[in-house]
């Protein structure tokens, strides 16, 4: 590359843009699990060879970063392309020294997926945390026709993103939220390994909706005399989902748990674990279990800076963990629900990590001795100490139909009113929100 780029210099080129690949080089480019900066080197190391100009781009969407690029000399210029999309004051807040009210691109790769399949119902370029991205034109914040009180029940990205609008929109605002923190079950979609970036989007919401004067009120158990105490014009419930089980035959005695909990840190007993559905939940469970006990970025680190082990070692080190993780998928493919940039990562993961995979394989019944399952009409038991279920979710909205009966203008968002993805929960809560109160 680097003899390449002085040709290029030699034949009169005045600028070069550096970039290690595209979204399917065999090597992740672009996706979140790229730490932030990680191919910086690149532009250094050619930079030090020519005289032009350079940039660099992939995975930079901190303004603190790009500035400590230039200040080392590793670039001349930082190529910012999907954080303009997540948020198209990028430049002017970090000009403005708000660079802490930026929301980041949190490279969950839907703007590609926008493109590559053209879906009738996104404009082509989209983003899954900006809404108005790509529909700048129809998804203008309404001016409202009156002031309301507005109070939200829920604070995951549905909730979030109704009261950054409502407020927007002139509105006073309350947030009602049971845990003692926002974000709801974004923050355990930022538990699988490479996904840490999705937390930024929580950092995002903590940072705006107060200066925006939004009142964050948590630990608040929502009933209907609660909600009646703050006197609501409005009540808009964005109470999320819970997991689905299955009704299987489970012998008691055997240790079952939702997927939830294991990316909440809860104990997992056991050396043989199953995990049920193969979904995007379930792969990157899986993945998160298969990753525990092996080395961390840290140790490897230290060890290869010091020598301590052979480069065979350490890669068996990083790649076999504390358990054995079988994943059981009723259907054919894995993944499916997951953004194409992402999901080729994820199978390439549960690969690499020694992830048992079956396909087309239907759970019959689970017991103290295994997990009983049926595979081209043949049965079999295969060994699980804990069994995992990543089985879907249902609407939590019991407390909406509490509230329908005392006040008139209650309405869901989210999850609670249907499952979906990020895309669906921040773009149908920010349509919702505005076109209800503007």
């Amino acid at each position: 590359a680097r003899i390449f780029a002085r040709e290029l210099q030699n034949a009169s080129v005045d600028f070069i843009n550096i970039t290690g690949g595209w979204h399917q080089s065999r090597v992740p480019q672009i996706q979140a699990e790229v730490p932030r900066g990680n191919y910086v080197y690149l532009a250094q190391k050619i930079r030090e060879q020519i005289d032009i100009p350079i940039a660099i781009g992939n995975r930079i969407n901190d303004p603190a970063l790009a500035e400590a690029i230039l200040q080392r000399g590793q670039a001349d210029l930082i190529s910012v392309a999907r954080g303009f999309l997540a948020d198209d004051e990028w430049a002017v807040k970090a000009r403005s020294g708000q660079a802490d009210k930026i929301r980041k691109c949190i490279a969950c790769m839907t703007c590609l997926d926008g493109v590559f399949l053209e879906k009738a119902d996104l404009p082509g370029v989209t983003c899954a945390i900006n809404a108005q991205a790509g529909m700048e034109e129809t998804r203008q914040i309404k001016k409202p026709r009156q002031q309301y009180r507005v109070v939200i029940i829920g604070a995951g990205p549905a909730g979030l993103e109704a009261a950054r609008v409502a407020a927007l929109q002139g509105h006073e605002v309350v947030i009602l939220e049971k845990e003692n923190h926002l974000g709801g079950q974004w923050r355990l979609a930022s538990i699988p390994p490479g996904k840490e970036e999705f937390y930024s989007l929580i950092d995002y919401y903590q940072e705006v909706l107060p200066a925006l004067g939004v009142q964050l009120k948590t630990e608040v158990l929502a009933d209907v005399d609660v909600v009646a105490s703050e006197n609501p014009d409005i009540i808009l419930v964005a109470t999320g989902a819970q997991p689905h089980t299955p009704p299987l035959p489970t012998e008691a005695g055997t240790q079952v748990m939702q997927a939830w909990q294991v990316l909440a840190g809860e104990p997992v007993k056991g050396e043989n674990i199953v995990v049920v559905g193969g979904g995007a939940t379930g792969c990157e469970t899986a993945i998160y279990l298969a990753e525990q006990g092996t080395l961390s970025a840290d140790s490897l680190r230290f060890m290869m800076l010091h020598q301590a082990e052979e480069i065979e070692v350490l890669q068996e080190l990083l790649t076999h963990g504390s358990y054995r993780v079988t994943l059981l998928e009723m259907g054919k493919g894995l993944a499916r629900d997951m953004a194409r940039g992402m999901r080729w990562t994820a199978l390439k993961h549960l690969r690499t990590l020694g992830v048992e995979v079956r396909e087309e394989t239907k759970v019959i019944a689970i017991g103290t001795k295994g997990v009983e399952i049926e595979t081209a009409g043949q049965s079999t038991t295969i060994p699980a100490d804990t069994v995992v279920f990543a089985t879907g979710v249902a609407s939590c909205n019991r407390l909406y139909q509490s509230l329908k009966e005392s006040f008139p203008n209650v309405h869901l968002l989210g999850d609670a009113l249907q499952p979906g993805k990020l895309i669906d929960a921040i773009h149908n809560s920010f349509e919702k929100t505005n076109d209800l109160l503007g």
